[in-house]
């Protein structure tokens, strides 16, 4: 596992989806050859204004035991970067990066976006 200090002092490792993230700072932080996946898991929802015939689930996403594995084994101080549902599923220390604003159109090739590394996306 890579650990990659960013220009601002956040240390991170890549476990999002297969790809290197590219920074603005000009760093680049390679995957680290996992990817921390999130369980689905939906519960129902009764509620007297919705109409008959209609579900309505409450959805959560839940870690993965494969992934909980691989948090331990991430150091004190290193926050990992996930997708915005595994940060959703696993709390700290996972993460998520958006692309900054001249790279975040729709339709921006991965490998052309620059991830701002003034915000980060946390659910902790």
């Amino acid at each position: 596992m890579e650990i990659v200090e960013l220009d601002n002092g956040l240390r991170v490792v890549n476990a999002a989806n297969g790809h290197p993230y590219n920074m603005e700072d000009g760093t680049v932080v390679p995957w680290s050859g996992f990817t921390l996946n999130a369980e689905k898991v939906e519960t129902i929802v009764e509620d007297s204004d919705i109409p008959e015939g209609i579900i309505a689930v409450k959805t959560e996403m839940k870690p993965t035991a494969d992934g909980l594995e691989f948090i331990k084994t991430v150091p004190e101080g290193v926050f990992v970067i996930g997708s915005i549902a595994a940060a959703q599923a696993y709390g700290k220390p996972v993460i998520a990066f958006m692309a900054n604003a001249a790279t975040s159109v729709r339709g921006t090739n991965p490998a052309d976006k620059k991830m701002d590394i003034k915000k980060i996306a946390t659910f902790w």
